[in-house]
């Protein structure tokens, strides 16, 4: 379990929260939805238990790690509807509203190319959240998603640089994990709604993971 330290007892530095959208429809009924631009693109909402997964994990943040409305710097979150409603029903519980959220195509989910829309069981791919060859079919590489993920980080981390709180990227779970990758050496798989804490300073790319 995360431990959070209470932020008068740290030095003036921003703390990331960063989440994983909880349950969507295309989690249940298994198809890709990546790209609202795409003719194929199917919109997954957040499924009932879904919302209660995203309240649920406000209410942690606010009980468990005592986070309180003031703490929270800013709210960055992609731009599909199975994100922006776990944010919105996260942050209910710090009477804060959509209006808050920030939008940022830089932590949108990786991008499927010609798979949009389609069932992911038909590729049979050993690990759907990374297939092979990605470029064959229009998709994203990891490459890709990584530096996009690593520019948003760097730039918030900059942004708040020196400010004591919290700030909650809300996005999906390939790019999480690619984010987290790079700044740790080793992913994590997020579970819906799940959520990590990590300190927000600036990630160089020469550096060792």
């Amino acid at each position: 379990m995360t431990t959070i330290l209470p932020l008068d007892s740290l030095p003036a530095q921003p703390v990331a929260v960063l989440i994983r959208h909880a349950e969507g429809l295309h989690n249940v009924e298994r198809f890709y939805s990546s790209n609202p631009s795409h003719p194929n693109y199917k919109p997954a909402p957040l499924t009932p238990k879904g919302r209660q997964q995203a309240s649920d994990l406000g209410a942690l943040l606010k009980s468990q790690y005592q986070i309180s409305q003031s703490d929270i710097l800013a709210v960055i979150c992609s731009p599909l509807p199975r994100a922006q409603q776990t944010a919105e029903l996260l942050l209910s519980h710090f009477h804060l509203n959509k209006e808050q959220i920030a939008t940022e195509p830089g932590i949108i989910e990786t991008q499927l190319g010609e798979r949009e829309g389609k069932n992911h069981d038909q590729y049979q791919e050993k690990d759907f959240w990374f297939p092979a060859s990605p470029e064959s079919f229009g998709a994203e590489t990891n490459e890709a998603v990584t530096q996009r993920m690593l520019q948003v980080w760097n730039q918030t981390a900059a942004q708040y640089q020196g400010k004591s709180g919290y700030v909650l990227f809300i996005s999906h779970g390939s790019p999480l994990f690619l984010l987290i990758e790079a700044l740790e050496g080793q992913g994590v798989r997020f579970q819906k709604a799940g959520h990590k804490i990590l300190p927000l300073k600036p990630f160089s790319t020469e550096q060792e993971p």
